[in-house]
């Protein structure tokens, strides 16, 4: 699940996209690059793709495209129904834990849902 603050789509976003439609681990492979990314402009997710083994060309025919792949729209949608505002979210029990948790912040959650569904 990719999450974004933009009201639109975002290039690592469509060019992540772009990747899932290839098949196999270029995806993976793709997102991994754009991790060790200096930012989000044009030509660091080239590079990335690039590294990547993406097929530029498409690439660059994907981006410049108007349509959104309908993966990324219904990955949107689901986000925004769930509430999710960013990653990673976890919800244990009826309590949502947004961001980095400690594991005492994660225990501490598990005890008291696993003492609610103990009290039903």
């Amino acid at each position: 699940v990719y999450a974004w603050a933009d009201r639109g789509y975002p290039l690592w976003v469509r060019a992540c996209g772009y990747a899932r439609e290839q098949g196999g681990d270029v995806e993976e492979r793709l997102f991994d690059e754009l991790m060790k990314a200096r930012d989000q402009g044009r030509a660091e997710i080239f590079a990335a793709a690039q590294r990547a083994g993406l097929d530029l060309l498409g690439l660059r025919d994907a981006l410049q495209a108007s349509q959104v792949p309908a993966s990324l729209v219904r990955e949107r949608q689901r986000r925004l129904r769930a509430g999710l505002r960013g990653l990673p979210t976890l919800d244990v029990g009826r309590r949502r834990l947004m961001g980095e948790q400690s594991e005492t912040e994660l225990r501490a959650a598990v005890r008291v849902a696993l003492a609610s569904s103990a009290a039903r």
